[in-house]
């Protein structure tokens, strides 16, 4: 024994085709399609947040001075950085992580206009690695190109680490503790620190 249509699924039915009928087949392709095309998306992991760094100690080679030179520069022990936000979907703390940065200076943009840098203005480029401490699981490893100008002791960088980009100022003191003192003008200065901050997000 054949069983009746509910009258009411029919109705409901016609009207729901009729809704349809004037969008032609592709209406109908798109309620199928759209939603296996969104399950099968894999969005890059979310970030936004904000770093703050402390080089202490960093040596360069063969020192900025009142004449444009080229030379490279590396931090030492003790550089740390800590970061607010979400990084690749992860919580991140504020407790602090270590950070190195190398770099080659006198070779940037601005220091094509003198043929070099001095302590007054330079540009240059390098690679910065940071290990960030995260609310839950493994910390996140973050390396990558690094590019900075600067005009007195105020400087701009940026970057990127993979698929997050960097972009912040930072401002560098010189080791006044070196004998003899360095002055910019008859003695370079050799070593200084580097604090700074910036901002990460997804490319």
């Amino acid at each position: 024994m054949s069983r009746s249509p509910d009258v009411h699924t029919t109705f409901r039915s016609r009207r729901w085709l009729r809704w349809l009928a004037p969008a032609g087949p592709m209406a109908l392709a798109a309620t199928l399609v759209i939603p296996h095309a969104a399950q099968a998306a894999d969005p890059t992991p979310e970030t936004h947040a904000a770093c703050y760094v402390d080089v202490p100690q960093v040596t360069v080679t063969p020192g900025f001075g009142s004449s444009p030179d080229t030379g490279t520069g590396q931090s030492g022990p003790g550089g740390t950085i800590r970061c607010i936000g979400t990084i690749r979907g992860a919580r991140v703390v504020s407790d602090p992580g270590p950070l190195s940065v190398t770099f080659t200076y006198g070779t940037g943009p601005l220091s094509s206009l003198t043929k070099g840098d001095t302590c007054l203005a330079g540009s240059g480029d390098g690679t910065v690695s940071a290990t960030v401490p995260v609310l839950q699981g493994q910390p996140v490893i973050l390396t990558g190109p690094i590019h900075f100008g600067f005009l007195g002791p105020i400087g701009s960088y940026y970057g990127h680490f993979g698929e997050i980009m960097f972009a912040g100022i930072g401002e560098s003191l010189p080791d006044l503790s070196a004998n003899p003192t360095p002055n910019c003008l008859t003695t370079p200065i050799t070593k200084l620190s580097i604090r700074g901050q910036f901002g990460l997000k997804n490319l």
